[in-house]
């Protein structure tokens, strides 16, 4: 009897491999989230030495175009707050959109690995009634011309 083979084997090896390039995927993406809130933590920390210096401006006496200014340097501060969340948002939902494409080639890879594990039982029955047949020819040739032999 032949040596098994399974079918679908080239479409499991590509599942396979697709399931490992979504896994790096992932793993770039959570970095990138990571990068991301550590940069918008980064961000949190000059502005409460922002706010700091304004106080400290604020006790002492400031002048209009000091309250100007950093109200334009406040202003400027949420607006990066608002676009390093969206960036969060985004990577967020890339993340997403990848896990779910991994769930489902892992769902297929092992559909696939089902299959093979029954291709593979399958064969080994057909092997095993292979062999059966081969020993009870065996013996009744064995009988048969022993038989005739004496």
């Amino acid at each position: 009897m032949k040596k098994f083979q399974f079918t679908l084997q080239s479409l499991l090896n590509v599942k396979v491999a697709l399931e490992k390039q979504s896994k790096a995927e992932l793993a770039a993406a959570e970095q990138r989230i990571q990068g991301f809130l550590r940069e918008l933590a980064d961000m949190e920390t000059r502005h409460q030495l922002q706010i700091a210096q304004y106080n400290e401006k604020l006790r002492r006496g400031v002048q209009a175009q000091d309250l100007t200014a950093y109200a334009i340097g406040f202003r400027a501060t949420y607006e990066g707050f608002a676009r390093q969340r969206k960036k969060i948002e985004a990577a967020e939902g890339e993340k997403n959109r990848i896990r779910k494409k991994l769930a489902d080639v892992m769902g297929e890879r092992k559909m696939l690995e089902k299959l093979k594990d029954k291709q593979l039982a399958e064969y080994n029955e057909a092997a095993a009634k292979e062999n059966a047949n081969m020993i009870d020819d065996f013996l009744s040739n064995k009988i048969t011309s022993g038989k005739t032999g004496g």
